[in-house]
């Protein structure tokens, strides 16, 4: 999950966002900001239609990045093995309804699907999704939070 204090920031460098994992740390009594990682060029796709995702699809989540992605113009690799994007052999991110999809982000799903809250199921993961920026329908979010 994700660790308090630790969330995504963009920069503009030259004309281009980057995207840096950051967390907030304290020093002399004030809040600094230390870069964890950094996750790569941020691309910002143009919205795409609500994704029309059927709940017995094998690949809910390879599907559902597809679909999002439609309308991205520049060539992007998606490593399923490895759950990451590149773009010209380097990492990218991309700004999607609110959210920024990425290795990170998707790491957080995965690690989100194995969270078992009684009291709140699912919570972890529909945050996962959301912080991902990606639209999950609600039968594929069932169908997706109970497969193994």
């Amino acid at each position: 999950m994700v660790p308090n204090g630790v969330f995504i920031r963009t920069k503009n460098i030259k004309g281009k966002q980057y995207a840096y994992l950051v967390e907030n740390t304290w020093k002399n009594g004030r809040s600094r900001q230390r870069v964890v990682s950094y996750l790569g060029r941020v691309l910002a796709p143009p919205p795409a239609p609500a994704p029309k995702i059927r709940s017995d699809e094998k690949d809910i989540l390879s599907s559902l990045i597809e679909q999002e992605l439609i309308h991205v113009e520049e060539e992007y690799v998606f490593d399923k093995d490895n759950t990451s994007f590149s773009f010209k052999n380097r990492p990218v991110v991309f700004e999607i309804n609110g959210g920024f999809l990425c290795a990170y982000t998707l790491q957080q799903i995965m690690e989100a699907k194995k969270v078992r809250d009684e009291d709140r199921p699912g919570t972890a993961l529909a945050h996962a999704f959301a912080h991902a920026g990606l639209r999950i329908p609600k039968d594929a979010f069932i169908t997706y939070y109970t497969q193994p």
